[in-house]
């Protein structure tokens, strides 16, 4: 999996290209599709860089992936209370994991190795969900960039970038820094192409990802 960041890229620094061929995962529900662009029109988003407010025909669904496995257990599964074993049953009753493959290179907006570009800091992106009940955002300085990001987007605003128009936003799972995470915008919508979904009990890089962090599975 590559991805080339700023000039390297022939991009700006801030930016990223994570190329064609590259394979990323999706972690979902067993009863949904992977190939989902949310939130849903009308609902308020709880999702990292969802849009600030209910989701108008103004603003990009967002679809989140991870780079691999680990990531995938870091965002949708231990979310950062680490378990000393898995049941593979469990897993695979709860969460479902289908992969998807670009089919062309994605340009995004780099928020892991040119923070700074963008005014900000790696605690920034990666503070903790407000879960009080009457907080209007759960994630309001990330949603709050995102939502200035779209608008950005919509009028090609991105100077330097072929188009103007970004795909989406690359970042670090909270969870576990080391983790490549994306959420690509509904724009992107057929630079994927999806596999088959598999319980993620039953998916051949489990193991690896499960020993890599110290995790033992379970039948």
């Amino acid at each position: 999996m590559t991805i080339d960041f700023g000039p390297s890229a022939g991009l700006p620094a801030g930016f990223a290209s994570w190329r064609s061929g590259s394979a990323l995962v999706r972690g979902h529900s067993p009863s949904k599709s992977a190939n989902w662009f949310g939130p849903a029109l009308g609902a308020l988003g709880s999702n990292r860089f969802d849009p600030p407010r209910p989701r108008t025909l103004n603003d990009p669904g967002g679809c989140y992936l991870a780079e691999g496995i680990i990531g995938l257990l870091h965002e949708r599964v231990f979310r950062g209370a680490l378990q000393p074993q898995v049941s593979r049953t469990t897993l695979s009753a709860h969460h479902a994991v289908t992969e998807a493959t670009l089919l062309r290179d994605v340009v995004l907006i780099d928020l892991v190795v040119a923070t700074a570009v963008h005014g900000l800091q790696l605690s920034d992106i990666t503070a903790p969900p407000l879960l009080a009940p009457h907080a209007p955002l759960r994630y309001p300085a990330t949603q709050g960039m995102a939502g200035a990001w779209a608008a950005t987007n919509a009028s090609a605003g991105f100077a330097g970038v072929p188009g103007g128009r970004v795909d989406g936003i690359l970042y670090v799972s909270r969870f576990g820094p080391a983790e490549r995470c994306v959420v690509l915008w509904d724009l992107a919508h057929g630079a994927l192409r999806w596999g088959s979904a598999l319980p993620l009990g039953a998916h051949g890089g489990l193991r690896a990802a499960c020993g890599a962090l110290g995790v033992r599975e379970v039948p």
